[in-house]
């Protein structure tokens, strides 16, 4: 189905919810989990919509559930909604390395408040650009979004907002958080 391969492309932004200034190697994205403690987790929602007007649900939780000075580790688990059919998917794990593998293009475009899973969250807002994939033969397109960032929650993520390929377009949401 071409909304998974949309969502799919949208994964970069959740990859850049962290961004750091450091100029050092240490991956923001390691540094946004690894000062909680293991069973610390973030649930968000999703919905995406479709030029076609196709609406799809989506419900994600990260849980942290190993953290070394090398990697930590989530176990992520998400449930699909379609047409009234929620699906959940297998539980797979993600894991972040300490270290940068590659840089992320972002921009940082100033603070707002979000409102979300019940609180108030001062934000870091950032616009980010990257391609992602979008077909077979290695095709890409330029995916774009808009992030805000919170150092209370783990992984960071509180609110998202960005474009897939086909123009489909997905808002997520922090729903809940536990941070240890």
């Amino acid at each position: 189905m071409r909304w998974k391969t949309g969502l799919a492309a949208l994964g970069f932004s959740l990859a850049i919810v962290a961004v750091a200034h450091a100029d050092d190697d240490t991956n923001p994205r390691y540094t946004a989990w690894s000062k909680f403690k293991v069973g610390s987790s973030e649930t968000l929602t999703a919905s995406i919509s479709t030029p076609q007007g196709m609406a799809i649900n989506l419900e994600m939780n990260r849980t942290l559930k190993e953290l070394t000075d090398e990697k930590v580790v989530l176990e992520v688990t998400t449930t699909t909604e379609v047409m009234g059919n929620k699906r959940p998917a297998q539980p797979r794990q993600e894991t972040i390395m300490a270290k940068k593998t590659g840089d992320e293009a972002y921009k940082e475009v100033g603070h707002e408040t979000v409102e979300a899973a019940g609180k108030s969250f001062d934000c870091k807002v950032i616009e980010a650009k990257q391609p992602v994939p979008s077909g077979p033969g290695g095709k890409t397109h330029e995916g774009k979004a808009k992030v805000w960032i919170n150092d209370e929650i783990p992984g960071g993520l509180v609110k998202l907002e960005g474009t897939g390929m086909s123009d489909q377009t997905v808002t997520f949401l922090l729903k809940s958080y536990e941070a240890k």
